[in-house]
C-alpha cells in the first residue's frame, strides 16, 4: 500500500512561515503555505495554495514528518488523521468567494480542528416565535450552548451534550448535539455511540444533530 506522508517545513517568510505538504509516494496530494504549524482548538489557520513556480531565497528546513493514516475528501472538505497521539486529526475547508469589484471567484482555505461555525454559516433563518408553555433545557456539561431568544435551564437529568423541550413537568423532545469530529470518534467506538443513542431513545421525540461543513 502506498504511504502518505505529512511534511511541515519552515519557509522563513513573515506572512506564511511554514509550508505543509501531503505526499503519496512521489505525488503531491496537497501543498499549502500556512500561517502556523497547527490550528487552535476553536479557531483556524489561514492557508493558500503554493504555486508550482514558487521559489524561496534559501532551502526550507523540515520540522515535521508524519504518517497519514486517513486522507478523506468530503465535498469542500479534506479530513486528515495522522499516525501520532497529539494533534492527530484536522480538516481543510475549501471555499469559493465572489470578487466584490470584478467577475469571478477566489479561493479561501481554512485549516481547522474545532470546526468554528463562523467560517461557513448556512443561509437559513430560524423563526423567533416560541410557545410560552415550553421550556428549553440543556445538559449541565455543555460548554458552548446554542443561543436562544429566551432563557435556557441547565438540567442534570439530560444526557451529555443534549438539549430538551419541557412541557409542564415532562421532557417532550431532545436533541443530541455532536461535532463532525465527535461523530467520527464515536463511530470508531461503536459501542459508545450505541450507548449515547440509547440515552435519548427513551424520550418521545429524539434527534441527533451533526455540525459539519457541506
Amino acid at each position: 500500500m502506498a504511504e502518505i506522508v505529512w511534511i511541515i517545513e519552515e519557509t522563513g517568510e513573515k506572512r506564511f512561515p511554514y509550508r505543509l505538504t501531503i505526499k503519496k509516494n512521489d505525488s503531491i496530494l496537497l501543498r499549502l503555505r500556512v500561517q502556523d504549524r497547527w490550528p487552535p482548538e476553536d479557531g483556524y489557520v489561514f492557508c493558500i495554495r503554493e504555486k508550482e513556480d514558487k521559489t524561496y531565497d534559501h532551502p526550507l528546513r523540515e520540522l515535521e514528518r508524519e504518517e497519514v493514516i486517513s486522507f478523506k475528501k468530503f465535498g469542500k472538505k479534506i479530513s486528515i488523521v495522522l499516525g501520532r497521539k497529539k494533534n492527530r486529526s484536522c480538516d481543510f475547508l475549501f471555499l469559493k468567494k465572489p470578487y466584490k469589484r470584478k467577475e469571478g471567484e477566489y479561493e479561501q482555505i481554512f485549516w481547522t480542528v474545532g470546526e468554528p461555525q463562523r467560517l461557513h454559516r448556512p443561509r437559513v433563518k430560524v423563526a423567533k416565535t416560541f410557545r410560552r408553555d415550553l421550556q428549553i433545557l440543556v445538559s449541565k456539561d455543555e460548554k458552548r450552548p446554542w443561543k436562544f431568544n429566551r432563557e435556557i435551564i441547565r438540567e442534570d437529568v439530560l444526557p451529555k451534550d443534549t438539549y430538551g423541550l419541557k412541557k409542564h413537568m415532562d421532557i417532550e423532545a431532545v436533541v443530541k448535539r455532536k461535532s463532525f469530529k465527535d461523530m467520527i470518534d464515536a463511530i470508531r467506538d461503536i459501542n459508545r455511540l450505541h450507548e449515547e443513542l440509547e440515552g435519548i431513545k427513551t424520550y418521545k421525540y429524539a434527534a441527533l444533530v451533526i455540525e459539519a461543513y457541506y
